[in-house]
């Protein structure tokens, strides 16, 4: 049987119609009062601003028209991954509407830069910085008026921010969030750009870079700029154990244009048989939000979860969002966080463009990996999306070497739906196949390593005997994914699931993209059945 899913169609729709492409090549500059503005504290919130640069990293021009509003928007926030390990959003600004690119070499900007001299472009490989202090938020404009998946201005004149004088508008920060000496820091930078977001874009108009607070009035940069990715990639770049799933909101704002979500997730072992585990949902630029959060357990584990967290940063400055936590609860087969829906309240504490919320629990089960739902909060089609996550007992566990296909990435296999037999839910999700390819599932009870199997490219982790589904054969069509669902009722060559089995499967795929032909194959996964 086939099963389509969004997670399928997440490469297909990466590909660019057109090339106009910027991202974040710089955060600071030289360590210098233009890199980061401290503006002063009130009410124990401290108030900064940080210096962005922009890259044409595409080979079109990108418009900056800021005279009808086709110029891009810019906001900045600040991350921080505490000494016990949770990724958490600190802050952020106002936006700043940018004018007139400069068109200068260098800052991050890789390539040659030829100027034109025109302030209504900007030109490939050339940049175009605003400093701290004109990344002011308190003279920018309000988040909640801006399209972010179109990356649109708002009609008439933006809203400014209002409250303290010394604050407001700017990157706020609760200065009981800076005492935590064991902690890493990170500064963010988002340019949302029309003519960048419709050509298929917006998933690289980031940049985050490590800094380090010598006092609270005092920031500097360490190591470099990271081009291209959201501040969770930190995350992920100081703790080798983090999972970081890129989530699509496919065609949010049109064919091709959508809206970005990042989920990562960890598990920490705290000794005597429990485990930490810690998540963060990073809205990036999709403007229907996120209002639930769900971690499944595995149905096999009988999983107790408690100490449930949540953290989220403010709204703030006349923001019309509220700052309520979160719902909570865990039961025996999955965590749970949710806020109001938004026919109850359409200014609900959801996860809004531009911002992070985290969630932590303790068990007494160790990880694997399962796919959480995030609910998304406007109502729309589709009304959730999924995210692979290290969970709790999980039900897949991935093992054995893959290999590079013709794509030059190794093919990815996930698990999905539920281990229980009587559930009837497994499926697998592929990812990362050459288009227009063949292939089927294999299974078995043992696991093997045979590589380059008959002359494949590829590694063979399945012992003997193999199940094959050779009676449903795959196909990557354009989109280069597969997507897989097991009828335990009907299996081939008399296999039978039986709770406290353990089955191991895997994709064999041809890739005629390969000179000669030839075969390869996902890495495996393992599977124990409960009912």
């Amino acid at each position: 049987m086939l099963r389509l899913t969004l997670a399928g169609l997440a490469l297909a729709v990466t590909t660019p119609a057109f090339a106009q492409d910027i991202s974040v090549s710089q955060l600071g500059i030289n360590n210098d009062l233009e890199s980061y503005q401290y503006w002063g504290i009130s009410g124990g919130i401290r108030a900064y601003s940080i210096a962005t640069t922009a890259c044409n990293v595409g080979t079109v021009d990108v418009e900056w028209f800021d005279h009808i509003k086709k110029a891009p928007i810019i906001g900045t926030n600040l991350f921080r991954m505490r000494s016990d390990g949770q990724f958490e959003q600190l802050g952020y600004s106002f936006v700043k509407y940018s004018s007139c690119a400069l068109d200068e070499g260098g800052n991050g900007c890789v390539g040659s830069c030829q100027p034109d001299f025109d302030c209504d472009w900007l030109t490939p490989d050339c940049s175009d910085t605003y400093w701290a202090t004109l990344n002011d938020g308190k003279f920018g404009g309000a988040k909640w008026e801006i399209d972010p998946v179109s990356g649109q201005w708002p009609a008439g004149s933006p809203t400014g921010p209002t409250g303290n004088a010394t604050i407001r508008g700017r990157l706020q920060v609760k200065d009981s969030e800076l005492q935590d000496s064991g902690a890493l820091y990170f500064a963010e930078g988002q340019y949302l750009s029309e003519h960048d977001h419709y050509a298929g874009n917006a998933r690289n108009n980031y940049g985050w870079r490590p800094i380090v607070f010598d006092n609270p009035t005092d920031i500097d940069n360490i190591g470099t700029t990271q081009m291209g990715d959201p501040a969770i990639y930190g995350w992920q770049a100081n703790a080798n154990d983090v999972m970081v799933d890129d989530v699509p909101v496919v065609d949010e704002g049109g064919n091709g244009v959508h809206g970005w979500l990042f989920v990562g997730s960890r598990a920490i072992d705290l000794g005597g048989g429990l485990w930490r585990y810690q998540y963060a949902v990073q809205n990036g630029n999709s403007g229907r939000g996120v209002g639930s959060f769900s971690v499944p357990f595995s149905a096999c584990a009988g999983v107790n979860a408690f100490n449930l967290e949540f953290h989220k940063p403010d709204y703030h400055s006349g923001s019309p969002y509220s700052n309520a936590a979160w719902t909570q609860n865990a039961t025996g087969s999955e965590a749970t966080w949710s806020t109001d829906d938004h026919a109850t309240d359409p200014n609900a504490s959801a996860i809004h463009w531009g911002t992070l919320y985290s969630f932590a629990f303790t068990c007494d089960v160790a990880p694997g990996t399962a796919k959480a739902t995030l609910g998304l909060f406007t109502p729309g089609t589709p009304s959730s999306v999924t995210a692979d996550v290290i969970a709790p007992g999980g039900a897949f566990t991935n093992y054995c070497a893959v290999n590079p296909n013709s794509t030059g990435n190794p093919a990815l296999i996930a698990g999905g739906g539920s281990p229980d037999v009587l559930a009837n839910d497994l499926y697998f999700d592929i990812t990362q196949l050459p288009v227009n390819v063949f292939g089927y599932m294999l299974m078995a009870q043992s696991t093997a390593f045979v590589p380059n199997f008959g002359g494949s490219m590829g590694n063979l982790c399945l012992g003997s005997p193999q199940v094959r589904f050779s009676g449903d054969v795959l196909t990557s069509g354009g989109t280069g994914t597969m997507s897989f669902a097991v009828d335990n009722t009907s299996l081939p060559q008399g296999a039978v699931f039986q709770a406290g089995d353990t089955w191991y499967f895997q994709l064999w795929y041809r890739d005629q993209h390969f000179i000669p032909a030839t075969s390869n194959t996902t890495a495996g996964v393992q599977v124990t059945f409960c009912d």
